[in-house]
């Protein structure tokens, strides 16, 4: 007697679904294992597998109550280490000992030195280094407080909050680059605290697909365990031409907030050393840096040179000095060890000559 046609047609559907849930399971196993061999089982990391690693202190920033995010404290990884500020330098002592004479470097990845895993090999290191050994400043100490991804707004509530305590000699700021972002939102979202473009860090609630590898492998989530953007950028990218967008969007709180960081330091005591923006002649690894965007640096890079000379800021010529050519950079802007180690030797020189000979 045969099975009622009903009957036979859910037994293939039936039999269709344990295939298939016996397919994705396979491939999901398959898809880890593959991962797993390569070393990259975080490349694909859920958003839940993400904050495990972040409340655990094992990725490399964390949340912070002021600033979004800071390099994660603690953080020890592939010859990258930080102390318990979150600052890429050895602990340094609080008070400042006496006849100490301590650096501080603030700004983005690019003095970070983002694409250097050793510090020893980073721009900061290198250059306390240089000013112990070559010029015999041998209580000098320079310490990292930059961050990828941190603009002057960071920098000036990193100055304020966390840097000034240290009771720092000299200051060192950078910029340029990241805040280009910041002016390329909608112009009436474009206001003095960042607030068209920053926002405070906030989980993405993941939809149940996520926790499938092969989806998130589908929808090239990939390496979100080391990016920023879905955790402290507003995600609202307008439609006009970026040129236009810099034109109704002057670079004024880039310049408010530098003027405030230089002004702070200097009532601190500190003196404040700057330099324009500088990036590789092969900016290939940016596509848009010809346009736009080197537009923008030009721009901040006048801004930074009028209140250098207006606030008495150091200004270290370094689209002078510092090597173009590409066998010195990782990518369109970041260094790679040579171009640190140059880097670093171009500011030990301009310290000992003006800054710390002088003082």
């Amino acid at each position: 007697m045969e099975a009622h046609p009903r009957i036979r047609m859910r037994a293939k559907l039936m039999t269709l679904a344990l295939a298939l849930t016996v397919g994705v399971v396979l491939a999901e196993g398959v898809a880890r294992l593959w991962l797993a061999v390569r070393g990259e089982s975080d490349a694909y990391a859920s958003t839940e597998e993400v904050r495990d690693r972040v409340e655990d202190g094992l990725a490399e920033f964390e949340p912070h109550p002021y600033l979004s995010y800071i390099p994660t404290r603690h953080f020890d990884e592939g010859g990258t280490r930080h102390d318990s500020r979150g600052f890429r330098s050895e602990e340094p002592a609080v008070p400042k000992p006496e006849g100490v004479t301590r650096i501080v470097a603030l700004g983005g990845s690019t003095t970070y030195t983002s694409n250097v895993a050793d510090n020893e090999d980073a721009f900061t290191y290198v250059l306390e280094d240089l000013l112990r050994s070559e010029y015999g400043y041998e209580d000098v100490e320079v310490l990292c407080a930059c961050s990828s991804g941190y603009t002057s707004w960071e920098t000036l509530v990193n100055l304020a909050t966390r840097v000034l305590e240290l009771e720092p000699d000299v200051v060192m700021i950078y910029h340029g680059f990241n805040d280009v972002g910041p002016r390329l939102v909608w112009p009436d979202t474009y206001r003095s605290d960042n607030s068209g473009h920053r926002t405070a860090w906030r989980w993405p609630r993941p939809s149940l697909l996520e926790k499938s590898l092969i989806y998130r492998i589908a929808t090239s989530a990939r390496d979100r365990l080391w990016t920023l953007d879905s955790f402290t950028m507003i995600d609202d990218e307008p439609d006009e031409e970026p040129l236009d967008l810099l034109r109704e969007n002057p670079p004024t709180h880039f310049r408010a907030n530098l003027e405030h960081a230089f002004v702070l330091s200097r009532f601190r005591g500190a003196q404040v050393v700057t330099a324009p923006f500088v990036f590789s002649e092969e900016p290939e690894d940016y596509a848009d840096i010809e346009g736009a965007v080197e537009t923008a640096i030009a721009e901040h890079n006048e801004v930074v040179r009028t209140l250098a000379d207006q606030h008495d800021v150091h200004w270290v010529p370094l689209d002078e000095l510092m090597p173009r050519a590409g066998d010195f950079w990782a990518d369109a802007i970041h260094l790679n060890e040579r171009g640190a180690a140059q880097k670093a030797s171009i500011y030990a020189r301009f310290l000992h000559e003006r800054v710390l000979g002088s003082s």
